[in-house]
């Protein structure tokens, strides 16, 4: 039978893994783009990206992922030690993703959005192997918080 942890662990796993797999073609599409096609890719993404950017899809996903996780998290409170860690750890390593993410992709993002070309270009070759280890790094932490939700299923 199917319980309110597991619902609720299924959808939070869907959602992560959503977000994953929308992080893994920003990496290999769109940064790709951005940079191969310098500097006539910036003004095709802004025009392209006028009213919708990548960003409100993750922005749209991650409180509905908080809002699944964290009802898996409560409904395992009492049920099971185990699953409630890796519940647990799962937000953990999401969490780290936000923080990243907040701290370092969206000022470059403005920057990328707004800022002239020229300071644009500055940012993209002082920053760009930097922005691939972190989108790396962001994209393990993501997998690893599915992950850890699917173990949560899985164990007593």
């Amino acid at each position: 039978m199917m319980t309110i942890l597991n619902i609720a662990t299924i959808l939070a796993g869907i959602t992560c893994s959503t977000v994953f797999g929308g992080n893994l073609f920003d990496v290999i599409v769109n940064e790709k783009n951005l940079i191969k096609g310098f500097p006539e890719s910036i003004g095709q993404i802004r025009s392209y990206y006028k009213f919708r950017n990548p960003g409100h899809f993750f922005k749209f996903l991650t409180p509905i992922f908080f809002v699944f996780v964290l009802i898996a998290l409560i409904s395992s409170f009492q049920i099971s030690n185990a699953k409630f860690l890796f519940i647990f750890f799962s937000i953990v390593s999401y969490s780290i993703t936000q923080a990243i993410t907040f701290i370092y992709f969206f000022p470059q993002n403005k920057i990328l959005r707004e800022a002239p070309i020229e300071q644009v270009e500055k940012v993209l070759k002082e920053l760009s192997s930097k922005r691939s280890y972190l989108d790396i790094l962001r994209n393990i932490f993501t997998i690893l918080s599915a992950v850890l939700l699917m173990i949560s299923l899985i164990i007593g």
